[in-house]
């Protein structure tokens, strides 16, 4: 029988994969390397419904829409696979000096890159005002992932919010990782109470045209119902 440290890490795996093709299909259509670039949200995430592992279990109890789930394998990134983020050491040779908008903080002793809310930005939306907004919501304290203390943007000082790195709870992180039930408790009688993290109606960005209610927009959205 694997352990939850196993389990974690071969769904973890998949999950870097899908970054990678989402980071790909971001940078082909951004530099228009690719005119037929794919769109982003057409880069489906892996179908985890068959693992029992407690990342898995995360994804399921949340019915994470695709943003959400891209910020917390972002914010996972540094952890577990940090040379994934290499990519955003691209410089623009226009300016000589790195592009602004990958967002991103460098630090540490080799100088990594640790992806900030731009950086999620960037990757979503792109230049689009309305998915930037939209991206910009999941942080508010009104959603689960502030609420249940999950992941969070951490300023320093008067800093704008979206230039704060990607910060997962270490109760999150151990979770996600090793498997360990450390609080918040994401077992069987998950999500507490009271809370709706998982309601049908819930949205990450809203843009409600008709025909789209209730089902995923080409964006991987979920609309509020008629």
């Amino acid at each position: 029988m694997e352990r939850p440290l196993e389990l974690n890490a071969h769904d973890l795996e998949q999950e870097l994969a899908w970054l990678g093709q989402v980071l790909d299909a971001r940078f082909n259509s951004y530099f228009a390397q690719d005119a037929a670039a794919l769109d982003v949200f057409s880069v489906n995430p892996p179908d985890l419904s068959g693992s029992s592992s407690s990342y898995a279990r995360f994804v399921a109890n949340y019915r994470l829409v695709f943003a959400e789930r891209l910020a917390v394998v972002l914010a996972l990134t540094p952890h577990i696979r940090p040379r994934l983020l290499d990519i955003f050491f691209t410089r623009n040779k226009t300016f000589d000096r790195r592009f602004t908008e990958f967002g991103g903080v460098h630090g540490g002793p080799d100088g990594d890159f640790t992806p900030t809310g731009e950086t999620l930005v960037f990757i979503l939306a792109g230049e689009d005002l309305i998915l930037r907004f939209a991206t910009q919501a999941l942080f508010e304290g009104d959603h689960f992932f502030a609420r249940h203390n999950i992941l969070r943007l951490t300023p320093l000082g008067d800093e704008p919010l979206m230039k704060a790195p990607l910060r997962l709870s270490a109760e999150s992180l151990g979770y996600f990782t090793n498997g360990q039930p450390r609080r918040p408790d994401f077992g069987p009688g998950f999500p507490a109470a009271g809370s709706k993290p998982n309601s049908p109606g819930r949205i990450w960005y809203c843009i409600p045209a008709p025909a789209a209610r209730s089902k995923r927009s080409r964006h991987g959205c979920i609309t509020a119902p008629p």
